[in-house]
C-alpha cells in the first residue's frame, strides 16, 4: 500500500510540472499579437461635487387662511399663468362675516347722518358727531377687512409655470403656512451644490465650472452667481449657485431636479488619466497591459474616479508607457506582440488638460 501511494504522490507532482505551475494559473502564450496601444494623459487634479438644477422660480403655495378646501382647480403637470385660480375654499364663513360687516356699516353710516343732521340745527353736540363718526370710520374699516378676506378664500398662481406637486384636495384642511400645491417658473435654470469646506475661498463669483449630467455624459459650462462666505458647522460645506453659459444653441433642456456632478478644475496639483478600455481586473485586483519590448506585461494599477470613458490612476507605470486598449479576456503576462498600433487619446474633458500632453500624441 505504501509503494501504491508513493506512485500516486509522483504520478501528481508530474502532472503539476506539465501543466506550467500552480493550480488555477494561466499558462502563458507563445503567439504573438497586434495591439492597440495610448499612453496615460497629464492633468490638473480634478474636483467633483454632486449638485442639483433646480428652477430659478419655484415656490410651495398655501393659503392665508383657514378653511376646507372646495375644490382644486389645476392638476400636476398643468401649466398656468400668474393670477390663475388655482384653488377655492369653502366661502360661507366669509360671506356670512361680509354680510355683518355690511350691516354694522350701513348702521353706522345711518347713525351718522342722524347725528350730521342734529348737529347742524344745535341739537347735537360736537362730541357726539365726533363719536358718530369715529364708529362709521371703524364699521367701514371691519367691512374692509371682511372683504380682504374673501379675496383669501382664492389661491393664486404667483408666476407663469407649472404644478409639480399637489398634497390636498377637496375636503381637506387648508392651513397657513401648509403647502397645498408645488410650482415652478419656466424661465432660467440654476445650479445648487454644497461642496466641501476644503474648497471655501477658491471659488468666486464670475468662476466658471463644468456641470456633467450623466444621463447623457454631456458636458455644459456654468458660471458661479453666488457664493455663500461661510461654512455650515453641521455638514462643514458651503453653498454655491451657479448658472448656465447660453449660447446660441440655447440652455440645455436639463429638467429641474435633476442630478448633476460640477467638475473642478484643481490646478495646483496634476493627476494621470487613461483610457477606462484599458482597464483589467483580476479577481480583486486592477491592472493595465504594457507593451514592454516584444511583450504584453501585466501591472497593477490603484485608480481614483471614473467620469465617462477616463479613469485617474493614482498610481502605476510611468508617463511614457503605452496601454493596451482593449485587451482580450486571453492576454496573458508575457504574451509575446507582433505589432503596436499607436492611438491618439484625448480625456473629454480636454480642456483641464495642462501644456504636458505629448502622452496623448
Amino acid at each position: 500500500m505504501k509503494w501504491i501511494g508513493r506512485r500516486i504522490g509522483l504520478a501528481l507532482v508530474v502532472g503539476l510540472v506539465a501543466c506550467g505551475g500552480e493550480p488555477g494559473e494561466l499558462p502563458p502564450s507563445s503567439e504573438p499579437v497586434n495591439v492597440s496601444a495610448s499612453r496615460s494623459v497629464a492633468s490638473y487634479g480634478l474636483v467633483t461635487a454632486p449638485g442639483t438644477v433646480v428652477a430659478e422660480e419655484e415656490a410651495e403655495l398655501a393659503t392665508r387662511m383657514s378653511g376646507r378646501i372646495r375644490r382644486v382647480h389645476v392638476e400636476i403637470g398643468s401649466t398656468v399663468s400668474a393670477g390663475d385660480a388655482l384653488v377655492s375654499l369653502e366661502s360661507d364663513e366669509i360671506d356670512a362675516r361680509i354680510s355683518s360687516a355690511e350691516a354694522s356699516a350701513e348702521l353706522a353710516r345711518q347713525w351718522h347722518e342722524r347725528i350730521s343732521a342734529l348737529a347742524a340745527d344745535g341739537a347735537a353736540t360736537a362730541q357726539e358727531l365726533d363719536d358718530a363718526k369715529a364708529r362709521l370710520d371703524m364699521a367701514e374699516a371691519g367691512l374692509r377687512d371682511a372683504r380682504a378676506q374673501r379675496e383669501y378664500v382664492i389661491l393664486r398662481a404667483p408666476f407663469f409655470g407649472v404644478i409639480t406637486a399637489r398634497r390636498a384636495g377637496p375636503g381637506d384642511l387648508a392651513v397657513p403656512g401648509a403647502p397645498i400645491l408645488e410650482m415652478i417658473g419656466s424661465g432660467g435654470l440654476k445650479i445648487e451644490a454644497d461642496l466641501p469646506a476644503e474648497l471655501a475661498g477658491q471659488l468666486a463669483v464670475g468662476d466658471r465650472v463644468d456641470v456633467y449630467w450623466p444621463q447623457t455624459s454631456g458636458r455644459h459650462a456654468a458660471q458661479v452667481t453666488r457664493a455663500v462666505p461661510a461654512v455650515e458647522r453641521a455638514s462643514r460645506r458651503f453653498r454655491i449657485e451657479a448658472h448656465f453659459v447660453v449660447d446660441s444653441a440655447g440652455p440645455p433642456a436639463i429638467p429641474p431636479g435633476t442630478f448633476v456632478r460640477l467638475e473642478l478644475g484643481e490646478r495646483a496639483t496634476t493627476t494621470r488619466w487613461i483610457p477606462a478600455d484599458a482597464v483589467v481586473t483580476r479577481g480583486q485586483l486592477t491592472g493595465v497591459f504594457v507593451v514592454d519590448g516584444d511583450e504584453l506585461r501585466l501591472r497593477w494599477i490603484r485608480v481614483g474616479q471614473r467620469l465617462g470613458g477616463s479613469v485617474e490612476m493614482l498610481a502605476g507605470p510611468d508617463a511614457d508607457a503605452f496601454l493596451v486598449r482593449d485587451p482580450a479576456p486571453t492576454f496573458v503576462d508575457g504574451q509575446p506582440v507582433r505589432d503596436v498600433q499607436s492611438v491618439r487619446w484625448t480625456p473629454p474633458f480636454a480642456e483641464l488638460q495642462t501644456a504636458s500632453t505629448e502622452g496623448a500624441r
